[in-house]
């Protein structure tokens, strides 16, 4: 962003902790906006510039693969599409007053739905629906992604993706004959998630007898 002091201009750079990668994405959207001709090579350009005069990168936290995945989103989309957003020098972006009014829409609960939509749409890059819930934020936290469990809970839920694909239901390979501890190791051993205790509350539910599962 750039400040004035003395009459003269200074740039000063988005750090870490000002939602970088967010304010990139929208950047991208704004510039399709201006210019809707634009092609991918010359908007991919174009936040390569904005990312080295605008943003202090020097944990290298916006990667060029992050940078290519936003062109190639965004000079994808519809201009109808790109209608909602607005360049603002405050925040990340403010929704067309015009848009709102003609469509009947309040700004500010309308705002936040665009803001849990472009959230949604950066996780969208790095989720891997194969994989659970708990192993993605494992996996943002070593990448350095600042989310909460409970906000990938949401985004699942909202877009249809099973929290953990991998689950498979004990009654479906749980053997009576063996002991809990045998068939927790063959679960472990088949890649099968499940505790020790889960076991145990499992036979407990269903009558087992503690000779026959313990």
């Amino acid at each position: 962003m750039i400040a004035w002091q003395n009459k003269k201009a200074h740039i000063i750079k988005f750090v870490d902790g000002q939602r970088r990668r967010m304010r990139l994405y929208v950047d991208a959207c704004i510039i399709k906006k201006i210019m809707p001709s634009i092609c991918f090579d010359q908007l991919l350009y174009n936040l390569v510039f904005r990312r080295h005069h605008y943003y202090d990168n020097s944990d290298r936290v916006i990667t060029n693969s992050l940078l290519i995945e936003d062109a190639k989103t965004v000079i994808c989309k519809d201009l109808a599409e790109l209608d909602f957003i607005a360049p603002t020098k405050h925040g990340l972006f403010t929704t067309s007053k015009e848009y709102c009014k003609l469509n009947g829409l309040n700004r500010i609960s309308y705002s936040r739905t665009i803001m849990q939509g472009l959230h949604y749409d950066e996780i969208k890059k790095w989720y891997d629906p194969n994989k659970s819930v708990s192993d993605n934020l494992g996996y943002a936290k070593q990448n350095g992604i600042k989310i909460s469990l409970s906000t990938l809970r949401k985004y699942c839920l909202q877009n249809n993706i099973n929290l953990n694909p991998n689950k498979v239901e004990i009654s479906k390979w749980y053997n009576p004959n063996l002991s809990v501890k045998d068939n927790y190791n063959y679960a472990i051993n088949n890649g099968i998630k499940v505790s020790i205790s889960s076991i145990y509350t499992y036979c407990k539910k269903h009558g087992i007898k503690k000779n026959e599962g313990k």
